[in-house]
């Protein structure tokens, strides 16, 4: 399963259809999901409950999420690599580490930002996830842009089919 790459609306009109980059910044942050700022990166994802490729008696629950990476320092930063873990109710974890985000390694300028969405499949209703980018300035200097956790929620709760643990804070 490949993940879906969503461009920009405002994508600036000589770019590459594979380069989804724009030049606004965040107007607000997202009533749910997730928006941090690592060294001049805001890493905003917006999770969603996929309930057409879910089947909760089959315990596989699939949830979409949408991510903007925005350059908001003054110097470029190209994504390297990304990892994420991810949590489901009963405490069992996955973690994803590779390179690139959907076949790509943005490299954005101030200003810029890159847009994607991708999925994960989890075998409860509702799970965490969070994780980073290493992320590379012009000199060779590498940082990990944080991606706080956020909550992935099935929006009917009857649909559980496990018995649900307290999750760590």
């Amino acid at each position: 399963m490949e993940p879906r790459r969503t461009p920009t609306p405002d994508r600036v009109p000589d770019q590459s259809p594979r380069q989804l980059v724009d030049q606004r910044a965040p107007e607000r942050k997202p009533a749910r999901g997730s928006d941090t700022v690592t060294q001049g990166v805001r890493v905003t994802v917006m999770p969603f409950f996929w309930a057409e490729r879910s089947d909760p008696t089959a315990r596989s629950y699939m949830f979409r999420y949408r991510v903007r990476i925005a350059n908001e320092g003054a110097t470029p930063a190209q994504l390297l690599k990304r990892f994420w873990r991810i949590t489901d109710a009963l405490g069992n974890i996955n973690t994803v580490d590779g390179t690139g985000v959907v076949g790509e390694f943005p490299n954005l300028a101030p200003g810029q930002s890159f847009s994607y969405e991708s999925f994960c499949p989890i075998a409860t209703h509702w799970g965490t996830m969070e994780g980073h980018y290493s992320m590379c300035r012009p000199d060779g200097t590498e940082f990990a842009a944080a991606i706080t956790r956020f909550y992935l929620v099935s929006k009917d709760p009857s649909l559980a089919t496990e018995d649900v643990v307290e999750m760590p804070a």
